[in-house]
């Protein structure tokens, strides 16, 4: 799953990636999040989990946090995602 946020203010456009492509040495599942705004490097940040259930615990609040702060959805693979059966609510994203 890969999802692409952004967000626009006061002039700055802000972006957000979360995706679990990646593996990673330290735990059988991964997050890798990354952020910044339109001419600048982007920071990231890595999280491992030893479960699934866990790392879909960590989407779903980096999801909601973003939503919460603004940010509009512009990308995500797979296209046909269902994110509220994988959020459990009935918000239409």
């Amino acid at each position: 799953m890969f999802l692409t946020f952004y967000k626009m203010t006061e002039g700055r456009q802000y972006y957000y990636h979360i995706h679990d492509n990646q593996k990673h040495l330290f735990g059988k599942f991964s997050v890798t999040i990354a952020w910044g705004n339109v001419g600048s490097k982007m920071i990231e940040k890595y999280y491992d989990f030893d479960s699934q259930f866990d790392r879909d615990k960590k989407i779903k609040e980096l999801f909601n946090k973003r939503m919460k702060e603004g940010y509009q959805i512009i990308h995500k693979i797979p296209r046909d995602f269902d994110f509220n059966s994988f959020l459990g609510t009935e918000n239409a994203v």
